[in-house]
């Protein structure tokens, strides 16, 4: 059986969705290449000596993402790349949608009022605290010789997004700045929920 994921009413981000995969992808290690299939999106995959094929289309409204492990009998849920895929996918499905709905609130070319960017600025440096507080509870684990690998990653993107939101405020790009601000909430919650699967 493959992995099957949709990610819902993405398709006409398809370009960037497919991007991001493939960049979130290659910065843990793996290993990108087309297929060389005439079908767009499918791509050869591997990482820590195991491969298959992804393929990410759109199917409607949504994208599609699929992965097949090389091996008839490969269960592909179980293997540990098809795991990092679910990770990165579900990660860059919710990133995504945050940018979206925010864009949606207000037009890209409005600035917003400055109570407005205070607003913001202040979101963001109580998000920067959490962060910091889930920074510590990941080295705490991690001197506990636990695997961190998850809320590590997704602690970093948070991380990333708060620099740029905080590049887009200085710009005066307010809805910008109010998008990845939200997305960096997303990332952290998300970080904090694998570290609450580690201390299980």
């Amino acid at each position: 059986m493959p992995y099957i994921y949709y990610a819902r009413s993405l398709a006409s981000a398809y370009p960037a969705f497919l991007a991001y995969l493939v960049k979130g992808l290659t910065g843990i290690g793996a290993s990108v290449a087309e297929n060389g299939s005439p079908e767009r999106g499918s791509l050869l995959i591997s990482h820590n000596g195991e491969s298959g094929i992804l393929r990410v289309v759109r199917r409607g409204a949504d994208i599609e993402v699929t992965y097949a492990p090389e091996g008839k009998n490969s269960p592909a849920k179980k293997s540990p790349l098809c795991l990092l895929i679910d990770e990165k996918v579900g990660d860059i499905d919710a990133e995504m949608k945050a940018l979206l709905e925010e864009g949606e609130v207000l037009p890209a070319t409005e600035t917003g009022g400055p109570d407005d960017e205070e607003q913001i600025r202040q979101s963001l440096e109580e998000m920067y605290q959490e962060l910091l507080t889930v920074r510590e509870e990941i080295n705490h684990l991690r001197e506990e010789d636990r695997d961190v690998s998850r809320p590590e990653r997704r602690a970093k993107r948070a991380h990333q997004l708060y620099e740029e939101a905080v590049f887009e405020l200085q710009k005066r790009h307010t809805p910008v700045a109010r998008a990845k601000a939200r997305a960096m909430q997303i990332m952290i919650e998300k970080a904090e929920a694998s570290l609450g699967e580690i201390g299980e």
